[in-house]
């Protein structure tokens, strides 16, 4: 957009004559990165940082930028570090823990993954993206019996909603468990048996999968 652009222009003029602040040069490093210049946003990001080590959401962003670059190494250790940093603030530290995850799996490192999961199930069971990811690394990894209690957690958290069992059915489709798929809808059908509201949702689904 013009507003952008206009932006990033005001950003560099300040930024060639040597007129920045630490947060700024995070500022001009956020925009970039949200653009797509991955690098010109890790230099920015590297240079504010050695000016204030304690920038709010700059060692998460930097991570996110390593890891479009795919510098696994780099981005775990800002991650990392983010995570550290949000320790007062559980849904930035929840935030921080998810990126630990994708981090680790993409390094080829499922077990490393799923570590940064359960340590943050350790501060709340609330929040449907860890049972999403650990049921989707899980059955990735071939573990179905962990991979099933997810899936099930996840569809109690919201088992009214059809966006969690599109959740539960794409993670086993695209992993081909459509058999342990079946033993979902088996389950969690005789476990609400006595819920039509539930019921409803979880054969409409069924069928859906086996007509699809």
């Amino acid at each position: 957009s013009e507003i952008k652009e206009l932006a990033v222009k005001n950003y560099d003029l300040a930024y060639t004559n040597n007129c920045f602040t630490s947060i700024s040069l995070a500022n001009y490093a956020e925009l970039l990165l949200y653009q797509g210049n991955y690098q010109k946003s890790i230099e920015l990001y590297e240079q504010a940082l050695k000016q204030n080590n304690e920038l709010i959401n700059a060692h998460y962003n930097l991570a996110i930028a390593y890891l479009n670059t795919k510098n696994y190494k780099l981005a775990i250790e800002e991650a990392e570090i983010a995570n550290r940093i949000y320790d007062k603030n559980i849904q930035y530290k929840m935030d921080a823990l998810l990126l630990c995850s994708d981090i680790s799996f993409l390094d080829n490192q499922p077990l490393k993954a799923i570590g940064y999961l359960e340590q943050g199930l350790k501060y709340t069971e609330q929040d449907y993206r860890f049972f999403k990811k650990l049921n989707k690394i899980c059955l990735s990894i071939g573990d179905t019996q962990k991979a099933n209690i997810n899936a099930d957690k996840l569809f109690a958290l919201f088992p009214t909603n059809p966006a969690a069992t599109q959740i539960v059915m794409d993670n086993y489709l695209s992993t081909d468990k459509s058999d342990e798929l079946i033993l979902f809808f088996n389950r969690n059908i005789e476990k609400f048996s006595n819920k039509n509201e539930i019921l409803g949702n979880l054969y409409f689904h069924f069928a859906y999968f086996y007509n699809s």
